[in-house]
């Protein structure tokens, strides 16, 4: 009778099922597979910032979109995000105390959007009361153009 085999015990004691041609393929390329995914993550995430915006914290990449509470811009305005808590450029770490007075990250408003619709529900039992209110928040959805020193 063979003894109980799982994945996880496949993975921690490096067994492959059978021992066929393919399964010491992937016993012996486990760990190039994993490296390669750890190494094409650390090239996409070369550059990042955490920035303070709209009393929240966020963790921005060049090149992409995030949603802020409204913002009173208009659709195409640049301006740029000037508390910056944190900049990661390549193998560089620079931590402000609490902001860096040297790097700003630039923007641009894509647009304005509505965001999910919220729903409250109040009942109070045995007095056939009930009312729902609804919310949708006002976002403003912006692209981050670059994080530079200043």
């Amino acid at each position: 009778m063979d003894p109980h085999r799982s994945f996880s015990n496949s993975i921690v004691k490096g067994y492959s099922g059978d021992d066929t041609k393919r399964g010491a393929f992937w016993e012996n390329n486990t760990m190039s597979k994993f490296y390669f995914i750890y190494c094409s993550l650390n090239l996409i995430m070369q550059t990042y910032a955490i920035v303070q915006a709209s009393g929240k914290q966020f963790w921005v990449e060049q090149d992409k979109f995030y949603d802020l509470d409204k913002l009173p811009l208009d659709r195409g305005d640049k301006f740029s995000l000037n508390q910056v808590l944190l900049v990661k450029k390549e193998d560089l770490v620079h931590i402000g105390k609490p902001f860096l007075e040297d790097y700003c990250v630039k923007a641009t408003v894509l647009r304005h959007i509505s965001g999910p619709k919220i729903r409250v529900f109040k009942m109070r039992s045995k007095k056939k009361t009930r009312k729902t209110f609804g919310s949708r928040r006002k976002l403003t959805r912006i692209l981050i153009n670059s994080i530079e020193k200043k």
